[in-house]
């Protein structure tokens, strides 16, 4: 592999910057049927300008041979630990890594993905600088027809951007308008994070979307967030060149994530962002639902679950609407978010139309203030 051309220019390079100590960096990489992208990885990770490092590869029950291009790894860098046992969800597997770990710091890599070769040097850069708990780059997407180490020569970069913010802001940008700010806010494989953040938050057991159960968890118990637009990670979107046509379960775990964060908000008694993360549920079981409904899936119970869909949706929908007429100053009165809430009762008729003879919901019903 080139090992420049993952190296952005405009950033921090090797010896650029003294650090006022020397860290010790725990990368967990979570690693599934990889086989074929796997040497990229960890490549990109073996010759990072910052050596210091504690390389946690942790197989989970690969069926092809991502084991033995793990171990043949293992084999060149002392710094790296192999590790395989079957997980049923990634939070699982997140939870040992952290665990059989020892770094100062701690970030998680996709076996699938790679990143910068300077990438661990400037998420510390930032760190020791900004004196922040969690740092982040910005990240670039690759289709897994592609060859990775030939398409991932970064963009020209702008003149370096740094943000930083507090705890509540960074919890605000998971539920921005922008969805490319809200997946770089709540994904963990752009992220280096102290490990003391870890002594009190875990990830929920058996759970996939273990980012949306976790992530504002961190930024809660966060002194500062640093946010840089440098494009340092490579995130392989495996698979997305196929239609898959069975459902996973697990898919469904993020539905209660997103319920654990309008509980959360209740809690805080922030109507602003209760609407917010309303609507980021509302479209998710808009798009589950179409998923269930358009595709062969292996689920249990399917019409019930999908009965049980349509009555929260519903729940939810009037649950906002009620939010926004005590609140004027809600979001919903610009233009657009009145067409955006619109939309929604035209979707609550598609819903309709799935079950005509269970549901039924006459869009002029005397509103009541609760769910």
């Amino acid at each position: 592999m080139n090992k420049e051309i993952i190296n952005c220019n405009n950033t921090t390079t090797q010896n650029s910057y003294t650090f006022k100590r020397n860290p010790l960096v725990s990368i967990i990489v979570s690693i599934r049927n990889s086989a074929h992208l796997l040497h990229t990885c960890l490549e990109s990770i073996i010759y990072q300008t910052y050596s210091n490092l504690e390389i946690i590869l942790i197989d989970n029950w690969s069926m092809d041979s991502s084991l033995l291009v793990c171990q043949k790894f293992e084999k060149m860098d002392s710094r790296i630990k192999l590790y395989k046992d079957l997980f049923e969800a990634e939070s699982d597997l997140k939870n040992f890594g952290i665990e059989v770990s020892t770094g100062d710091y701690i970030t998680f890599m996709n076996g699938n993905d790679f990143i910068s070769l300077n990438y661990i040097e400037y998420q510390l850069e930032l760190m020791d600088k900004y004196n922040a708990d969690i740092t982040e780059c910005a990240f670039i997407k690759i289709p897994e027809i592609v060859s990775a180490e030939n398409l991932f020569i970064p963009p020209k970069q702008n003149t370096e951007k740094v943000y930083t913010y507090l705890p509540w802001q960074a919890i605000e940008n998971l539920h921005s308008a922008s969805q490319n700010t809200c997946l770089k806010t709540v994904v963990l494989w752009n992220k280096l994070f102290k490990r003391n953040l870890f002594d009190k938050i875990k990830f929920p057991e058996s759970k996939n979307f273990e980012d949306e159960f976790t992530t504002y968890k961190l930024f809660r118990e966060s002194y500062k967030i640093v946010s840089s637009n440098q494009i340092l990670y490579a995130y392989v979107q495996v698979g997305s060149f196929k239609r898959k046509r069975l459902y996973d379960e697990h898919r469904l775990d993020i539905l209660e994530a997103y319920e654990n964060y309008l509980k959360f908000f209740k809690e805080m008694n922030c109507p602003y962002m209760l609407e917010r993360a309303g609507k980021r549920y509302l479209r998710m079981m808009l798009m589950i639902r179409r998923e269930i409904s358009v595709f062969d899936i292996i689920l249990d119970d399917k019409d019930n679950f999908i009965k049980s869909l349509d009555k929260r949706f519903i729940s939810v929908y009037k649950y906002l609407n009620v939010l926004i007429e005590k609140y004027p100053y809600l979001s919903h009165t610009h233009p657009e978010h009145k067409q955006f809430y619109n939309k929604y009762k035209t979707y609550i008729q598609i819903i309709n139309s799935f079950n005509k003879e269970y549901l039924q919901f006459p869009h002029n019903i005397a509103r009541k203030n609760t769910c």
